[in-house]
């Protein structure tokens, strides 16, 4: 892992686990550690913060703030995917046991993104909330409850000014954004307001002592 304070200072950690956490976290799925689609990374984010308090004093303080954010709503003329009995990639079943199986997965066409998961909305809440393409916290107020086929096909962009503002980015050239994928594939919505999120803010920081 590399890291850096003040935007100076580099520092390379090797951190290893116990044998039997390493066994145990080998069982689970990791689809991507960043978006939330990895069975472990909630604990994997625990450890890493006692590392940090540990080597580098760090304490911090949590501060729940209005900021922009993007509701997660039903669109006009209705959702356009159906329920399903399936369990969902992220109902307890599948960390109890990694072996069951999953939903079959098409090709991707070039220069696109898909989605061909059984998500709860709130899942899908939270891994929207971990693109650059979208730039807020998506919060779920769908009121549609249990697992849902989603077939969904994008073009990835960057974050641009468009994404901060009330207005979606316009389509990519590669085919429609995220935006409008959603609300065209799935008949969902973003819908731009202000909603309560938390923050972490650095209270104290050290350099670490040399091994």
């Amino acid at each position: 892992m590399y890291g850096s304070i003040s935007g100076y200072d580099g520092y390379d950690v090797d951190a290893k686990v116990e044998d039997s956490v390493a066994a145990k976290f080998a069982r689970l799925r990791c689809g991507s550690f960043f978006n939330g689609t990895c069975e472990y990374r909630g604990q994997m984010l625990l450890m890493l913060q006692s590392l940090l308090a540990e080597r580098f004093k760090l304490k911090v303080r949590r501060e729940t703030k209005q900021l922009p954010v993007y509701e997660l709503v039903i669109a006009k003329g209705g959702p356009k995917f159906l329920h399903t009995k399936f369990d969902t990639e992220d109902d307890p079943a599948h960390r109890a046991d990694p072996t069951l199986p999953r939903p079959a997965r098409p090709p991707c066409p070039t220069d696109m993104a898909c989605w061909h998961y059984y998500w709860s909305m709130g899942f899908m809440a939270d891994v929207l909330s971990g693109y650059s393409e979208i730039g807020r916290p998506v919060l779920d107020r769908t009121g549609l409850e249990g697992g849902y086929y989603l077939d969904l096909e994008y073009a990835p962009q960057r974050l641009t000014a468009a994404a901060s503002t009330d207005n979606a980015p316009p389509a990519g050239p590669a085919g429609p954004s995220i935006f409008t994928a959603l609300e065209r594939q799935l008949g969902l919505k973003l819908k731009p307001t202000k909603g309560p999120v938390e923050s972490i803010v650095i209270e104290h920081i050290e350099r670490p002592t040399e091994n």
